[in-house]
């Protein structure tokens, strides 16, 4: 286990390969809006995941928003066995 999923709670690990999971969909760049609606919670779980400096999110446009990788989460992803290019 990477250091960095040791300091992600289960539920947000969870959510951070959901997300990588769907990111092959989606050119790697996957639409915040294209993705399951977030509960609370998982708001709460995505903020941990940019502040652990794992992703973060470019505005297309006023209603439109994608999600990018960082080395870190590229690195993440690719220990549980998913390829971000």
């Amino acid at each position: 286990m990477s250091e960095v999923s040791a300091n992600l709670e289960p539920k947000t690990l969870e959510l951070f390969l959901y997300i990588a999971g769907e990111a092959e969909h989606w050119d790697m760049t996957p639409p915040i809006e294209g993705l399951r609606r977030f509960s609370r919670e998982d708001k709460g779980r995505f903020m941990q995941l940019k502040k652990h400096d794992l992703l973060f999110v470019d505005a297309v446009d006023v209603d439109n928003h994608v999600i990018h990788f960082t080395n870190g989460g590229i690195a993440l992803a690719a220990q549980h066995g998913l390829e971000i290019e």
